[in-house]
This record gives C-alpha cells, structure tokens and sequence, in this order.
C-alpha cells in the first residue's frame, strides 16, 4: 500500500511484531499466516477460545465476541487465560 501523502509504501508489520521484510519472490500472505498461528502472538489463542466458548455456550467470555479490545474486559479473566494457554 502506498501512502498517498509521502507516496511511500507503508511497511507491513502485524500487530505487535517487528516490520516484515518480504522478498518480492514470496507470498506475503504466508509470512502473515504465520505470524497469525506463532505462539508469540497473544491475540490468536484469546480470540479462539473465546470462539469455541460462545459456540459451545451461546455467548463468549468476551461480548460481543468480535469486541476483544482492552476496554472490553472478559466475564472471567482467569479462565480466558487458561483456556487460551
């Protein structure tokens, strides 16, 4: 993606992560998916534990299930925390 004010294209860097750097010979996606599944990303295991757990349950230890944003405390801290381990 290109900045349109600087026109300088932006770096790619996942959430809480170091920039990528991507040989223009590979697929960016893949180094993405796997940041995403890496056991250094805190925000994977959280977020399908509180899935399974709203399937499972009808609702999630996060609600809305999609909100899992610091202001957004879940119901039961300790055990989104020891689901997502």
């Amino acid at each position: 993606m290109t900045n349109k004010r600087n026109n300088q294209t932006a770096p790619m860097k996942p959430l809480d992560a170091e920039s990528l750097n991507v040989p223009s010979d590979e697929d960016p996606r893949q180094l993405f998916a796997d940041w995403l599944v890496s056991s250094k990303n805190p925000f994977f295991a959280r977020a399908v534990a509180n899935r399974y757990w709203a399937h499972f349950f009808g609702k999630g230890i996060v609600d809305p299930l999609d909100d899992m944003r610091v202001t957004n405390p879940p119901s039961n801290p300790e055990l989104l925390d020891a689901l997502a381990a």
